[in-house]
């Protein structure tokens, strides 16, 4: 599968020379308004939840994309990256190196609004919480994490439940432990 291309469009990040171990520095783009409509504040609902994973995973480090936008733009990506043709909640794209210290690109993550916005009116849960949810998600697959096997997943899902309750956000899987 090719690398995807950086998400901004000159292909650079803004880290405002903060990038460094033991930090992710962090550059949104917003291409869907309505996120800024849903979610108050973007920017501390990302650092909040950057910093809760680097107290988890302190070797998690680097400069780190976040795309804010809608289905189509996530169908495309999910196509052209995943060979899947439909839209998805979130995807992330790891940078070159991960397990170098010397890392500057940790990766970038794209989230679609219609989806995220769909799946937390249908699990009754606030738009916020789980957007949060998602990033922290996708920074897990960034910081090496997988669900490939059932054993993987069960690690990655107690790491998600562990992280999102220190930000005091309820267990995503808890109404799936009951089937």
């Amino acid at each position: 599968m090719d690398n995807p291309p950086p998400i901004l469009p000159n292909g650079t990040r803004d880290d405002h020379g903060l990038s460094s171990q033991n930090h992710i520095a962090q550059s949104l783009v917003v291409e869907c308004k309505h996120w800024r409509n849903k979610v108050d504040d973007l920017e501390g609902l990302l650092t909040k939840c950057t910093d809760t994973v680097l107290k988890h995973i302190p070797n998690c480090h680097g400069d780190l994309c976040v795309l804010f936008s809608d289905d189509k733009k996530l169908q495309d990506l999910n196509a052209q990256f995943r060979g899947r043709d439909k839209p998805t909640n979130v995807l992330s794209f790891p940078g070159e190196g991960f397990e170098e210290t010397n890392l500057t690109q940790l990766g970038d993550i794209a989230l679609g609004f219609e989806t995220c916005e769909r799946e937390a009116h249908e699990k009754q849960i606030s738009f916020d919480n789980h957007t949060a949810h998602l990033i922290i998600h996708g920074l897990l697959h960034l910081c090496g994490y997988d669900h490939q096997t059932d054993n993987e997943a069960s690690q990655m899902e107690a790491l998600e439940v562990k992280i999102l309750a220190k930000m005091d956000i309820d267990n995503p899987y808890k109404d799936e432990e009951k089937l």
